[in-house]
């Protein structure tokens, strides 16, 4: 997400653990930073606005779209807003740039004389509505829609390819990363020694206790050899990992543990 979109200040980006980084070949003059933290710069944006609503600004949800959701029976306001329109703002789930829509909401009916009165009933005495009934309230932040989460996944996903290609990792760190993989949601593997799905996810949260890969060398080794044995297998089954398995057996020294098989069984023999 672009530095250049947010509102918000250092003090909500450390917050909310943003770190920017600086596009060195970038024309000068622009603001090129950018962050791969999508989750935090929505939310820091997101209290930003909470918080710095100007007079009669509204928050507003977001449709399928990305846009701006107005109340039900609001009308679009395209020319200046007049002084009882109301000033709807949301973020836009593709840039994370503030925008804003002007409306107004139809007028509410008056409640009618009592009977036997002579003056108008009030909205309290006379059960009627006000303005302020209808008018959308600050409240918690907008939930995102699903076409907005998928657009997220879509960057979060640019964004670790990009840095799996390019940034350099401490080996210790692209061990875990095998890990994690091996553990993930999208992995299928028919185990030789009946690892499931949940094993190998078990084994990934021993290495990510707090949400935070560990740096434990140890710790990481004793998971990188739980995770390969549930996934190497030489088994004549569904289970066959083919010559990569055989060729990691070799790279370990696995073939001098192997049992004598120079001679036939009593029952071949027979």
């Amino acid at each position: 997400m672009p530095a250049s979109a947010a509102k918000f200040g250092d003090d909500l980006a450390k917050a909310y653990g943003i770190v920017w980084e600086d596009d060195l070949f970038a024309p000068p003059g622009e603001d090129s930073r950018t962050t791969t933290n999508v989750e935090g710069f929505f939310a820091a944006q997101q209290e930003w606005l909470q918080n710095n609503l100007p007079e009669r600004g509204t928050l507003l949800p977001v449709n399928d779209y990305g846009q701006g959701q107005l109340p039900k029976k609001a009308e679009r306001v395209y020319s200046k807003p007049g002084k009882t329109d109301l000033v709807g703002h949301y973020i836009d789930v593709r840039t994370g740039a503030v925008e804003t829509v002007a409306y107004r909401l139809p007028e509410t009916k008056k409640a009618g004389k009592p009977a036997g009165s002579g003056k108008a009933a009030t909205g309290a005495a006379g059960g009627g509505g006000t303005d302020d009934d209808a008018m959308p309230t600050a409240g918690t932040r907008p939930e995102v829609t699903q076409k907005g989460v998928a657009m997220i996944g879509d960057l979060r996903t640019d964004a670790l390819h990009q840095a799996l290609a390019d940034t350099p990792i401490e080996d210790e760190t692209l061990l875990g990363l095998l890990i994690l993989a091996f553990g993930s949601d999208n992995v299928s593997v028919d185990s030789g020694s009946d690892l499931r799905g949940d094993d190998r996810q078990a084994i990934c949260r021993t290495i990510t206790e707090g949400g935070v890969l560990t740096a434990d060398l140890d710790l990481l080794r004793r998971a990188a050899r739980r995770m390969l044995i549930g996934v190497l297998s030489c088994r004549e089954n569904r289970s066959q990992s083919g010559p990569f398995a055989r060729i990691a057996g070799e790279a370990i020294g696995a073939s001098l543990r192997l049992p004598n098989m120079g001679f036939s069984s009593p029952a071949c023999r027979k």
